[in-house]
């Protein structure tokens, strides 16, 4: 159950999150018992953002930096999720590496900055067991990025950095990680030789099965006997349309980005055959709120990248975007699977 939380007391929190001021953030968790998997106030739930992906977004600088990661770890410690997606698809930890390269190429911290960063990146790796293969923005994985930081620290002989960085790689391909980069035998032996250990992690990865689709929560009794009656008809239409649904929902939930993969876009491709053939009226409706899914806004193409672009153009009868994250929309897309 996702909680939002009051105007007032959003922004007193994002505040405190901002300004790196521990004790307040603390004092304002305590004196109004907030969950820790809280999201900032926003106007509608596609535009709320995680408090733990708030914590780790902002710019680090040389004071700040101590106190906005103890903020992030007193909130994992309080049962706040790593794999939380923010708006802009990002888990906590591509956002914390998003920061890093960030702090790279401004080149206004001192070193400790860096070698911290990358040292609560392997806390989220070790103790909090984020998930390694969650979707970026790019082709790249949250693995890649790693490697790209540890060969930047190797050419510069970084030691410490460059050590810290190895262990992070070692504990992610230990834990079933993927990545698309490969290294330079030449430059880098030691990555090349754990990385060859492990090479079969670009193909043995197996995703997470989908949980059991929430239709007790999302709906009335009535509504939710119904689903799950067709749900419980594996091989009706009704069943292929709900089980579509199911997979944007929790796309949209877990590992929202800008493009899919080919299993959501076999899922736009079934309901858009699904609902092609209700009655008018009924079609255009369902086929409105599946276009929020599946149809990209102008503004997100320079967001893409080049790869991204080019499955956009081959495709170009399926227009993926981020997934909503509207309970509503998908209510009345699974209410729509009913009238098959």
């Amino acid at each position: 159950m996702v909680t939002v939380l009051e105007p007032i007391l959003s922004r007193e929190i994002q505040a405190a999150i901002d300004n790196a001021d521990l004790a307040a953030f603390k004092k304002l968790m305590d004196e109004n018992e907030v969950d820790a998997s809280s999201f900032l106030h926003a106007s509608s739930r596609k535009i709320a953002h995680p408090l733990i992906n708030r914590a780790l977004s902002r710019e680090f600088t040389n004071k700040n930096f101590v106190d906005r990661l103890e903020i992030a770890r007193f909130l994992l410690d309080k049962g706040a999720d790593p794999n939380m997606t923010a708006p802009n698809g990002m888990s906590a930890m591509a956002h914390l590496l998003h920061v890093h390269q960030f702090l790279g190429a401004t080149k206004r911290v001192d070193h400790d900055v860096y070698l911290f960063t990358m040292l609560f990146t392997s806390e989220l790796v070790i103790r909090y067991n984020a998930d390694l293969n969650i979707a970026l923005r790019s082709q790249y994985t949250l693995l890649d990025e790693v490697i790209c930081q540890y060969q930047i620290y190797n050419e510069r002989s970084i030691s410490q950095m460059d050590k810290v960085t190895f262990e992070i790689i070692d504990r992610m391909l230990k834990r079933g990680a993927r990545w698309t980069r490969t290294s330079d035998h030449s430059k880098f032996k030691e990555l090349t030789g754990l990385m060859l250990k492990h090479r079969n992690s670009r193909t043995g990865y197996i995703a997470p099965e989908l949980p059991e689709p929430p239709f007790d929560t999302l709906f009335d009794r009535d509504d939710a006997a119904k689903l799950w009656e067709a749900w419980n008809q594996k091989e009706s239409g009704a069943y292929s349309c709900l089980q579509a649904v199911r997979r944007l929902h929790y796309r949209a939930y877990y590992h929202a980005n800008w493009s899919f993969d080919q299993d959501d876009v076999n899922a736009i491709k079934t309901l858009t055959g699904s609902f092609n053939g209700l009655e008018k009226d009924k079609r255009k409706a369902a086929l409105s709120d599946l276009k929020k899914l599946s149809v990209p806004q102008k503004n997100l193409w320079d967001l893409k990248s080049e790869y991204e672009k080019g499955l956009f153009i081959k495709n170009k009868e399926i227009l993926p975007m981020k997934p909503v994250y509207d309970d509503a929309v998908y209510q009345r897309l699974y209410l729509a699977c009913l009238l098959n």
